[in-house]
This record gives C-alpha cells, structure tokens and sequence, in this order.
C-alpha cells in the first residue's frame, strides 16, 4: 500500500482551519479511513498549558508507541513542542522517511525528520487502524558482486 498524501502538500497555513492537525487529520482519513473531529483549538493554546494534542489523539484511539526509532513504521504520528512546554506540532511518518506537517505560517510539507522534527519531538504515537509493514529490502548478492566473483561462483556451482 503507498500513502496517499500529495493532495495534503503545498496548501497555506490558517490556524484552526489549515493547520498541522488539520493536515494530520486529511491524512489518516485518506489512508485509514477514520476521521478525527475537527476540534476547535484555541489560540496559543500552547502558551496557557493546555496539552490538547496529547489530550485529542488518545480520545481517538491513538497509543503511545515505545520503540526503538528504527521501528518506527509508515503511517507513525509524531507529537512535537515546538518552543513550547507542550505538545503543540503533529505530523506524520511518510515511506521514505519523511515527515508530513504544516508549520506556523508555512505551506504544508513533507520534510526529513531532522533538526527542528526530531529535536522537538516529544512522542510517537500509532493508531491500530494504521498499521503499515515496515519494507525490508533485500538485494539479492548476485548484483553487487563483480564478474570475477560472479565467474568463480558460476564454476563451483
């Protein structure tokens, strides 16, 4: 199963209506089949203590996901504090490793989870509808080797 997501990037930022967990929300909709409420989130919610990312996602059925980061899986939703004491930034993992989010007055985006992603990052949660496998890919030995090999092991065989 591929992601679907391109139809979520790009658009402008405008807080409670176009914003990081309204893109959160369009993408497991999309790709999962539930939808969130679209709840109404204060301004600088964030700045009066109120945890109403944390508080929402478990309401939905989302659990905090204790692992390794190299099972994180596609599909992951990472729960970030940007400048903040509390959660106040969502995004999703995408296949190859990104991030889908939508930053304060920023078009919405799929970018790296580095920097500012990962150093804010403050948990991982997985929704048990969404559950992708992780790919493992497997190169078979023969195309890395070279002709030489390729001809030794062709003999002794």
């Amino acid at each position: 199963m591929s992601l679907k997501f391109e139809q979520l990037l790009g658009k402008p930022f405008v807080f409670g209506e176009q914003d990081c967990y309204t893109t959160v929300r369009d993408f497991y909709s999309a790709n999962a089949g539930f939808l969130m409420p679209n709840y109404a989130r204060p301004s600088e919610f964030w700045k009066h203590g109120m945890n109403m990312y944390m508080d929402r996602y478990f309401k939905n059925g989302f659990r905090v996901t204790d692992c390794h980061p190299s099972d994180y899986l596609p599909g992951d939703l990472f729960i970030m504090s940007i400048s903040s004491t509390v959660a106040n930034h969502a995004g999703v993992l995408l296949e190859d490793g990104r991030i889908l989010h939508h930053l304060w007055g920023r078009l919405s985006s799929a970018d790296p989870y580095r920097d500012l992603l990962r150093n804010t990052t403050m948990a991982v949660l997985r929704h048990p509808d969404m559950v992708l496998e992780k790919k493992n890919v497997t190169t078979d030995i023969q195309e890395v080797l070279s002709a030489t090999l390729k001809k030794k092991l062709s003999e002794n065989s």
